[in-house]
């Protein structure tokens, strides 16, 4: 029987059983034999135990009764069993087992070793980064437990018990409001909660049954881990809810200097006096906490960038490098390298060798993508009806003019500067808004993006264009589902649906879903037959869903519009590489070569291609063409890649590899890749230290990669 099924009758003990006392040799509560006192509190303590027969380690909250307790105090405690036995999710602690004794009830949970929030950052030394990835995975614990009508209602540091290894738990629901019951547990106008982080709309009228109200409580627990001191203090209770609910909250970099200024913004936005000037969900908490951690790690990848000489094989947010590793090393199976940018682009982007060329790429394209809608008289320099008088109008139109000459220019920074002004004088003008929420996605600032679209759907939730551009941020954060997500609720109001099932499309090729990107792609070509980038967007997927000759007849298509299309020309080129039609592949990556005779891609696909034609002095003259216009550890491990293809492969040919990885490690010490193949080429030649010291390198360089994982079995093999 389940043990939760007779909470409801919570006032009807069962039977007697005497406590554990401190001098007891061996002391039980039920089954379960005490190990240790783990907690105190006003109604019982809380017991570290163990199962006599499952020796399983378990917790047990036990509340015991005295001559004050009331039924409605036993319910409330039983109720936490209730509530939490309904929850099912990771982050949140389990429930194993619920009593009801004649002078105490107990719940037992699953043991967490570990100790709470604010505790832990000082005893596991839990870094800024870490900390913040714990406030998120709270909030995605919250957004579950509102979508289950379970409102927490006192969430601090004590009630999130966070592990050595940084996984945060919810717990104590003891005081949690389910929606979805009728029963009434708390008195009218009780406060509920913990006065340091208990919500406004609590502190000054009680229990208001909120989800607004828990997300502003782990606001709360937010400005304390950022700051070490909670967003309000006073001698007393009351002094603090006085506070609450009367003083402005003073800004996280006040007190810490060092943390940024969007960070203030997520938190202070948390702690909004007013319920609905909040998040609107938890889940959109957690969302800006992704958002800007992952803007963060950007930063520091790319500061790391320039103290390289050249740039490791993984791109940006906003980059997706598909690089082909040679995993049998013997195949002649070739899966082309290509950069793919999001962004509105009205082709696909040529190739670019490094991520910085391929930035600015993407920043020209959403400011040309802005300019055009400044040129567009129907939107951007229409008769606004907000103008509030001929002199405020005749100065926005002086500026809209100035800020589409701008835009032309690239020039972001003035152009941000003119959209403000613009702001200043019109803060209702949708179109400015989106363009500052474009302007500041080409820099980067996702979050900043994201509140100029979060202006407009507040003022109007129907907006197609901001649905659509807080769509394109996202995609550019590789935040696929909610990229999706957008763009399906703008699908309901805007007149360019072909466009939007497109992204749709890009988005599911993201999370790597090529039946969905294939089926959205049909939906744009349906709707418009001669769209070209619905064209390369499926033949992509078509080509990674392994369909190659639908590929291939989808990228004929596209290069029937745009025949000197470097990009497509790459995409057909490896796409006839993988069904071993050489020749062809060879005629696509001669003429990329021609029409962009600077890039080395172009020189290291053809000389792959030459090379699985069995023309090898053409293969080696062709790759060292590569190597000489850009001599970076990439080129020089293509170059390796490249010779590895030749058939059958001597000892110069090993030592002519080894040359070329040597050069790569050398350039770049960090390239795990260059690393893993070197050793595979050490273990061919016999050479099993020299192999074991490269498989060892890339353990350390990416410790939790599928690379690893494939050392460590050849490892093996060596023995």
């Amino acid at each position: 029987m389940n043990p939760y099924d007779n909470l409801d009758q919570a006032n009807k003990p069962t039977k007697k059983m005497i406590l554990p006392q401190q001098n007891n040799a061996a002391r039980y509560i039920g089954p379960y034999k005490i190990i240790d006192t783990i907690g105190r509190g006003g109604m019982g303590e809380v017991y570290k135990a163990q199962h006599v027969h499952s020796q399983t380690t378990v917790a047990i909250k036990v509340f015991v009764y005295n001559n004050d307790t009331s039924i409605q105090d036993v319910k409330r405690f039983l109720e936490e069993a209730r509530t939490t036995a309904k929850l099912n999710h990771p982050n949140i602690i389990k429930i194993y087992d619920v009593q009801q004794m004649e002078n105490f009830s107990y719940i037992v949970t699953e043991f967490i070793d570990g100790l709470p929030f604010n505790k832990a950052i000082t005893e596991y030394n839990i870094p800024l980064e870490k900390r913040l990835e714990i406030i998120k995975q709270v909030a995605s614990t919250l957004e579950y437990t509102h979508k289950n009508n379970v409102i927490h209602r006192d969430i601090k540091p004590e009630n999130i018990l966070v592990r050595s290894d940084f996984k945060p738990t919810l717990m104590d629901f003891g005081i949690a409001k389910n929606l979805s019951k009728s029963t009434q547990l708390t008195l009218e106008g009780e406060l509920l909660g913990t006065p340091h982080y208990i919500a406004p709309e609590q502190a000054s009228s009680g229990d208001k049954n909120l989800p607004a109200s828990d997300i502003y409580s782990l606001g709360a627990v937010l400005y304390e881990v950022i700051t070490g001191t909670t967003p309000f203090t006073g001698a007393t209770d009351f002094e603090v809810l006085y506070n609450v609910a009367n003083k402005k909250v003073t800004p996280p970099s006040t007190i810490n200097p060092e943390l940024p200024k969007e960070l203030d913004n997520i938190c202070l936005k948390a702690l909004k006096r007013e319920p609905q000037n909040r998040h609107g969900s938890a889940r959109e908490f957690g969302r800006e906490l992704g958002i800007f951690l992952k803007r963060e790690a950007l930063g520091s990848t790319q500061r790391n960038k320039k103290n390289r000489q050249t740039p490791a094989l993984s791109g940006d947010m906003k980059i997706y490098v598909v690089v082909a590793i040679v995993g049998m090393l013997l195949s002649t199976t070739f899966i082309a390298s290509y950069i793919w940018l999001g962004g509105n682009t009205k082709q696909p982007i040529d190739n670019s060798e490094n991520s910085e060329n391929s930035e600015n790429s993407e920043n020209n394209a959403v400011l040309q993508n802005n300019t055009e809608q400044a040129q567009n008289n129907d939107t951007q320099l229409s008769n606004d009806d907000t103008a509030q008088n001929n002199a405020s109008y005749e100065e926005i139109l002086k500026l809209k003019s100035e800020l589409q000459t701008k835009m032309q220019l690239k020039d972001i920074a003035g152009a941000i500067d003119t959209a403000k002004r613009i702001e200043a004088l019109d803060n209702e003008d949708a179109e400015n808004l989106l363009i500052l929420a474009s302007l500041h996605q080409s820099k980067r600032d996702f979050i900043t993006g994201i509140e100029y679209c979060n202006k407009v759907l507040n003022k109007n939730n129907q907006h197609a264009d901001a649905y659509q551009r807080r769509g394109y941020i996202y995609f550019s954060m590789q935040e696929f589902d909610l990229c999706i997500e957008d763009l399906k609720i703008c699908l309901q109001y805007t007149n360019k649906q072909a466009l939007i099932y497109n992204y749709i499309a890009q988005s599911y090729m993201g999370k790597r879903d090529f039946r969905k990107a294939i089926e959205h792609s049909n939906n744009a070509l349906r709707l418009n037959s001669n769209m070209v980038d619905a064209y390369y967007t499926r033949a992509r997927a078509l080509r990674a869903a392994r369909q190659f000759t639908q590929a291939i007849q989808d990228f004929n298509t596209l290069l029937r519009f745009h025949p000197n299309n470097i990009q497509a020309l790459a995409e057909r080129g490896g796409t006839f590489m993988q069904i071993q039609q050489f020749p062809q592949a060879t005629q696509d990556f001669v003429k990329i070569t021609k029409l962009n005779p600077q890039n080395p891609m172009g020189y290291i696909n053809l000389g792959r291609s030459l090379m699985a034609m069995g023309k090898h002095e053409q293969a080696t003259r062709v790759t060292h063409q590569a190597i000489n216009l850009n001599p970076s550890a990439v080129n020089h491990f293509y170059a390796s890649q490249t010779l590895y293809m030749k058939k059958p492969l001597d000892a110069k040919d090993m030592q002519h590899i080894l040359r070329h990885l040597n050069q790569a490690i050398q350039i770049n010490p960090q390239f795990a890749h260059a690393y893993f193949l070197r050793a595979q080429t050490y273990a061919r030649i016999k050479n099993k230290a020299a192999a074991r010291k490269d498989f060892n390198s890339v353990l350390q360089l990416v410790p939790n990669s599928n690379m690893a994982f494939q050392a460590k079995q050849q490892m093996q093999k060596l023995k």
